[in-house]
């Protein structure tokens, strides 16, 4: 199969994969779509945060069937390699990969050529590497190149336009996470044509600088390397404080904190010092407890506490039945990822990987099994029919039971609370400060 064909068997995939997507997802908010020019060679170009699921984010929500160029060293394993290349994956060789690989590339750009001129879409990340944080690594070469390559090759007749995309998750591995994925307004090569035409050495960072500027617009980048996880929870309480369900809101949101921060850093270490130590013995105190911020911030009255938990004792039924019938499918294999893979900026990906086939697997043999010992194949089609829609609401009363155990714990314990609510409103009240 050439990447660059329209594949059926991929297609089909992709409606399991993006059933399950959307099953592992409290919530998917998209926009940008409209920003995707048609009948044009297209590169898409998103941030890389989390392995393979910034490749799911986005080849879940695009029509196209984007050839992807990745790193060479996830092409270690034959199987895997089979996988990959059904999923159009292809390797881009680097000096540390042996430069007697690096004549390979050749196939790669020849690829991408025929890609881009037969207008598919072809995929790229930018920076080359996933960060497992919620920064950004330096841009590579490759987009400019591969970019002006065609372009220059078509004598610039070729329209090629590449489309920034921002990826955030609220979480990188937990279940049932929040995940936006904006996409930009496109860059159209032949833009910069006049400039690669004057001088090229300044044309391709000019094209990758823009570019890197407009994903830093759709996405979360957090500049400070010494203060990180304070930065981050910092947003996280300025969210809580007044959230939005719209992505362009929250990123834009946590991005003008983390900007103001690290000014803030910059001009005034001793005071900023200050309030990131302030905030770590606030992280501290809620991962010490197994509390999170917006626990702290909506503390439950008694009176709703107490209807909290004649709901939680009536959804009992509900959730157990979810939970039984996605616990071989479903739980099973996540225990075992995480045992087995120590490097938890795999756990998403590699869970994502054996959902795909264990998910589908137990529930063709559990509604097999209902059909066979109900006699009835109609209870076995509704069985299969409405699993989905169980297993989703099992997600929904687990997160409900999490939320209610961390209220009854704040009411049980007063003076936990409010040492943390005091804590909190502190750098509520100093963030506030700053931005003003």
């Amino acid at each position: 199969m050439k990447h660059e064909n329209y594949s059926l068997g991929y297609d089909l995939l992709r409606i399991h994969a993006r059933l399950l997507h959307r099953l592992i997802h409290r919530r998917i908010t998209v926009s940008g779509l409209e920003n995707i020019p048609k009948d044009v060679a297209l590169i898409l170009a998103p941030n890389h945060q989390n392995a393979l699921m910034d490749a799911m984010a986005v080849l879940l929500t695009v029509p196209p069937q984007p050839v992807w160029l990745a790193r060479a060293d996830i092409f270690g394993n034959p199987v895997i390699n089979k996988i990959l290349h059904f999923l159009k994956i292809s390797p881009v060789y680097r000096i540390r990969d042996g430069k007697n690989n690096l004549s390979k590339n050749d196939e790669v750009f020849d690829l991408a050529l025929r890609v881009l001129k037969n207008k598919r879409a072809l995929a790229i990340f930018p920076e080359g590497m996933h960060t497992f944080r919620r920064q950004s690594a330096p841009h590579k070469k490759a987009i400019p190149r591969i970019a002006f390559m065609a372009a220059e090759h078509e004598d610039f007749a070729l329209d090629i336009a590449i489309v920034p995309v921002g990826i955030f998750y609220s979480h990188y591995y937990h279940f049932h996470r929040r995940l936006l994925v904006q996409f930009g307004k496109p860059i159209y090569i032949k833009d910069y044509a006049a400039a690669y035409a004057k001088n090229e050495n300044t044309a391709m960072p000019a094209l990758r600088d823009e570019l890197k500027r407009r994903i830093f617009s759709l996405s979360l980048n957090i500049t400070s390397r010494l203060h990180y996880d304070s930065v981050f929870a910092l947003t996280e309480i300025d969210f809580h404080n007044s959230p939005t369900r719209y992505a362009a809101d929250e990123i834009k949101q946590r991005q003008q904190l983390s900007d103001q921060l690290q000014r803030y850093e910059e001009e005034q270490p001793e005071q900023a010092t200050g309030l990131f130590s302030a905030t770590e013995k606030y992280r501290q105190l809620l991962a010490q407890h197994h509390l999170s911020d917006a626990a702290v911030a909506r503390k439950s009255s008694p009176v709703a506490l107490g209807g909290n938990l004649l709901l939680a004792i009536f959804a009992v039924p509900l959730f157990l039945y979810g939970y039984i019938n996605f616990f071989i499918g479903f739980v099973v294999p996540s225990i075992v990822v995480r045992r087995k893979i120590r490097d938890r900026a795999f756990w998403a990906t590699t869970e994502y990987g054996v959902w795909v086939l264990t998910v589908p697997l137990m529930t063709l043999l559990q509604t097999v099994a209902v059909g066979w010992i109900s006699g009835s194949w109609g209870w076995a089609a509704a069985y299969l029919i409405t699993l989905p829609l169980i297993g989703k609401a099992a997600l929904f009363i687990n997160d409900f039971y999490d939320k209610l155990r961390q209220q009854i714990r704040l009411c049980l314990k007063n003076d936990l609370y409010q040492n943390l609510r005091t804590m909190r409103e502190n750098l509520s009240q100093r963030i506030e400060k700053l931005l003003s």
